[in-house]
């Protein structure tokens, strides 16, 4: 087992917030994907506390269309991730993005860049995330 597969939990998504929108051609393609593949190979990555999401907005939409009963995630603090702004008019903080996301008030698609101390990626079944 890799170092990131044992910081992978199994989180019901209807425990799971959003912070950002979704683009709808990005979540298309994603969702064929998935599908094609058969498998589900990077976990969302979600604040530790709340349970928002940092990355991997479009695949707990995915999940959701899907049905899925838990989703793969690895959970961090703001401690331990860096967050950035990928739009030159906006401003992000933790702060803000918890916000966005208990209130269900979503910034745009692709709003935040998030850099996190390892790169995340599992290959888990589809069969087994039903």
């Amino acid at each position: 087992m890799s170092d990131v597969e044992a910081l992978i939990r199994m989180v019901p998504e209807h425990k799971i917030s959003a912070s950002e929108e979704t683009d709808p051609d990005t979540l298309t393609n994603l969702f064929k994907k998935i599908v094609a593949d058969g498998y589900w190979t990077h976990p969302i990555v979600l604040e530790e506390d709340n349970l928002v999401v940092m990355d991997g907005h479009h695949r707990l939409a995915v999940a959701r269309s899907l049905k899925l009963r838990a989703v793969p995630a690895v959970l961090y603090s703001y401690r331990d991730v860096r967050v950035e702004s990928r739009r030159d008019d906006r401003t992000v903080s933790p702060a803000q993005i918890i916000r966005c996301g208990l209130t269900n008030t979503l910034m745009p698609a692709k709003t935040t860049r998030h850099c996190f101390p390892t790169t995340l990626t599992c290959s888990i079944a589809l069969s087994d995330l039903m």
